[in-house]
């Protein structure tokens, strides 16, 4: 019998990951999460321009690759005021360097 091995999937191909295995949400669960509830369209765009990062800044912290302590202490204020909820290191996955 043979067995097939599945390689992993490339990164630019894995779904973005909602839930970390402590249970806590990353920056794009909150973002989705705010727009259904809400019936808004925040982007990623708008939270980063409030945060006055570049994009691809927020958008490797919302799905949580590794950012600067720097990049997060202006993110996390960034997307509590537009999502008009607290937001701290201890409630939110993300992976500083």
């Amino acid at each position: 019998m043979r067995v097939l091995r599945l390689a992993p999937l490339p990164v630019y191909q894995r779904p973005p990951m909602l839930f970390t295995p402590d249970e806590k949400p990353t920056l794009l669960y909150l973002r989705r999460e705010y727009n259904k509830v809400h019936n808004t369209h925040l982007t990623s765009q708008q939270v980063a321009e409030e945060a006055g990062v570049p994009l691809w800044v927020y958008f490797q912290a919302e799905i949580g690759c590794l950012v600067s302590r720097e990049d997060a202490a202006r993110i996390l204020p960034a997307l509590s005021r537009l999502i008009d909820r607290l937001l701290t290191i201890d409630d939110v996955y993300m992976s500083l360097r």
